[in-house]
C-alpha cells in the first residue's frame, strides 16, 4: 500500500495501526517501500527545476524522471506478482503426480468444497487456509519435500504458500487455476 500514491499516508498510518502488524515490520516496510516513490518525486522536482532554469540535458532528465514515475506506478503490480510464489501449470502438476511419490497435494478449500461438486484430487490432504497456521504440525514431515497447493482457483493457494514458506517449507508450489483448470483439463477427481 505504501507504493500506491493514491492512499493518503496519514490515513494509511492510522489504518495500519489498527491491524495486527508488528511495529518493527511496519517501520521497515514503510522505509523500504516509500523509498522508490520519494526518490522518483525528488528527481522529478530536480528535473523540473533544471527545466525552468534552462539547464542542459533537459530532455534526458525529463525522460528519466518520467521513467522513474512509471517504475513506481508499476512496482505494486510487480510486487504482487512476486508474492504469488512459484506457480505450476496443471500439465506439469499432473506429470509430477504421476512420477513422484514423495509429494504432498494440499487442498486449502473448505471441507464442504473438498467433498462438494468439484470433488478433489485423489490423495489430497484437506486443510482449509484459515486453519493452516494452527495445523502446521500435520504436514511437518514435508518441510523439505514438494508441496503442491490447490484451491478452487489459485488465490487461497497463494496465501497458503506464503504461510508455508514463512514456516520454512522449502519446495512449495501453487497450482495455477486450481481445481477449475484441473477439471477443464478433464483430469480425474474423487467425489
Amino acid at each position: 500500500m505504501r507504493l500506491v500514491p493514491l492512499f493518503p499516508f496519514n490515513l494509511l498510518n492510522y489504518a495500519l495501526g489498527l491491524t495486527r502488524l508488528r511495529l518493527l515490520h511496519y517501520i521497515v516496510a514503510t522505509y523500504i517501500f516509500m523509498l522508490p516513490g520519494a526518490f522518483a518525486y525528488t528527481y522529478l522536482g530536480y528535473a523540473g527545476r533544471e527545466a525552468v532554469a534552462g539547464g542542459e540535458g533537459m530532455i534526458q532528465k525529463g525522460l528519466l524522471a518520467l521513467a522513474l514515475l512509471a517504475v513506481v506506478a508499476f512496482l505494486p503490480r510487480l510486487i504482487g506478482t512476486l508474492r504469488r510464489g512459484p506457480m505450476m501449470e496443471t500439465e506439469e502438476f499432473r506429470r509430477r503426480l504421476d512420477t513422484e511419490r514423495d509429494l504432498l497435494v494440499l487442498d486449502v478449500r473448505s471441507p464442504e468444497e473438498f467433498v462438494g461438486e468439484q470433488g478433489h484430487i485423489d490423495g489430497a490432504v484437506n486443510i482449509p487456509v484459515e486453519e493452516l497456521q494452527q495445523r502446521m504440525n500435520e504436514i511437518g514431515d514435508y518441510l523439505e519435500r514438494p508441496v503442491m497447493i490447490v484451491c478452487r482457483t489459485d488465490r487461497r493457494s497463494a496465501k497458503a504458500a506464503l504461510l508455508l514458506t514463512e514456516e520454512g517449507f522449502a519446495d512449495v508450489h501453487v497450482v495455477r487455476g486450481g481445481m477449475i483448470k484441473w477439471i477443464e483439463a478433464g483430469l480425474p477427481v474423487t467425489q
